[in-house]
């Protein structure tokens, strides 16, 4: 019998999906159990993943595609990626979940316990508007994607630091923020107001920043009887080290850099916080 699976039907498939695809989807191609089966063995063109879900064996691998995998076995259940997993494809934020986050409707909280996934099951899931597409999988909006966030626990700095991006890279708009955080905690709507209004939440135990330094330091940065480090060799014992911007200033960057603030070393006499970087500045 001719073979009459169609083979480059599911390639851009999956080739829309990071490379994956289910069982389902190929025996929608009009191939048959055996037949994947042999196609999955050892050397064969897929690689089974898990129960039920493949991936094309040579197809080049994408920063993504670890929520792809997750996503399509839950896109029955209305499944939208979001919280720190969808701040994370938007690049908004350091964060590296532990898990990708999921939300879905409350009617399908009854989904078995999936390895490295949480899902989030919510009377109010996101709607329509509420969702966009990134490598196929959809994704809440930036607005949502930081409430949801900021309620569910993330750092502070990471919401500081996802507002700051969002708004300069015109992924969305202070009035969007407000209205997403509008039906949220008086928690919520209070620390959405203070990241817009641009106070700094000051974290107990940690070092304070002058307000002068808060802006965008000059090279030398201007702080009397300090100099910022120049070099890795001077950089603390953290193991942070120091990178240089376009413009020649010496930056510390990233979510490393955020968390050294609240771990800074006591010859640090000010740590420097704009909305793209920290700088730990050292005595004389």
């Amino acid at each position: 019998m001719a073979d009459v699976v169609d083979h480059d039907g599911l390639y851009r498939l999956a080739e829309a999906q990071a490379g994956y695809f289910t069982a389902r989807e190929a025996l929608a191609a009009s191939m048959d159990r055996s037949t994947l089966r042999h196609h999955a063995r050892s050397g064969g063109r897929y690689e089974r993943v898990r129960r039920g879900l493949y991936r094309l064996r040579h197809f080049p691998s994408s920063p993504h595609e670890q929520v792809v995998a997750a996503w399509l076995p839950l896109r029955g259940a209305g499944a939208v990626a979001s919280h720190e997993s969808a701040l994370e494809l938007y690049e908004l934020s350091d964060v590296i979940p532990a898990a990708v986050h999921f939300s879905l409707p409350r009617s399908q909280r009854g989904q078995r316990a999936r390895p490295g996934v949480r899902l989030h099951a919510l009377e109010r899931p996101p709607g329509p508007a509420e969702v966009r597409k990134i490598a196929g999988v959809p994704v809440t909006t930036p607005e949502r994607s930081i409430v949801d966030a900021l309620e569910a626990g993330t750092q502070l700095e990471q919401i500081e630091l996802a507002v700051h991006q969002a708004l300069e890279r015109g992924l969305t708009t202070p009035r969007r923020l407000r209205v997403a955080a509008s039906s949220r905690s008086a928690r919520v709507r209070e620390l959405v107001k203070r990241v817009l209004d641009g106070s700094r939440h000051e974290v107990p135990g940690r070092p304070s920043v002058p307000p002068s330094a808060r802006a965008a330091p000059q090279d030398p940065i201007p702080c009397e009887g300090a100099r910022l480090a120049r070099d890795r060799s001077e950089s603390p014992s953290t193991g942070c080290s120091l990178v240089t911007s376009p413009s020649g200033r010496w930056l510390l960057k990233g979510g490393f850099a955020l968390d050294l603030r609240g771990r800074a070393p006591a010859s640090a006499c000010a740590i420097v916080t704009t909305s793209r970087f920290v700088a730990v500045m050292h005595p004389t």
